[in-house]
């Protein structure tokens, strides 16, 4: 993942997935709940359980920016755009025997890390500072649902920002 710097109209897109997925993917943020500090945790799109890259529950998908920005004309020159990446945390009882039936609590761990980073004074600064304001961090009803033959405790959720950048001509 690249690094992250202040989001424009040419890099809006990538950049503001790259500066969320930078401080979500920090583990001083969001720790593992299975304290293994080298386990992948993020995926763009939920993966193949059962395939030989999958590393385990609990998990976050952080999906790419799929929406078009909404367009508010400031002025002749600027405009404000609402931006919105969409996710998912997802857990399930169905870990080594340690931390078997512990989904439900791990679900609410990660998600109450994600809260508190994103909600973070510096952090919000921050974020301000690579042209991404008002920040906020929206969380949908937990669902449990089968995915590829196993239960799995679900929370979807919303981190929306508005960023500032001048109208090209």
């Amino acid at each position: 993942m690249g690094n992250s710097q202040a989001v424009t109209r040419i890099n809006v897109f990538s950049q503001s997935y790259i500066n969320v997925f930078n401080l979500l993917n920090l583990r001083t943020n969001i720790q593992d709940p299975l304290g293994n500090i080298e386990r992948k945790m993020f995926y763009k799109k939920y993966p193949s359980v059962k395939g030989r890259g999958f590393e385990g529950y609990p998990l976050i998908v952080l999906s790419p920016i799929n929406s078009t920005p909404e367009n508010r004309v400031f002025d002749t020159t600027r405009a404000d755009n609402i931006i919105r990446i969409e996710g998912e945390v997802v857990s399930s009882n169905r870990m080594d025997s340690k931390h078997s039936g512990k989904g439900a609590e791990y679900l609410d761990l990660i998600s109450d890390d994600m809260f508190k980073t994103l909600m973070n004074a510096s952090n919000k600064t921050t974020l301000r500072g690579y042209n991404m304001a008002n920040l906020d961090l929206s969380f949908d009803p937990t669902d449990s649902e089968d995915r590829q033959g196993i239960s799995v405790f679900v929370r979807s959720f919303t981190i929306s920002f508005k960023t500032r950048m001048v109208v090209s001509a």
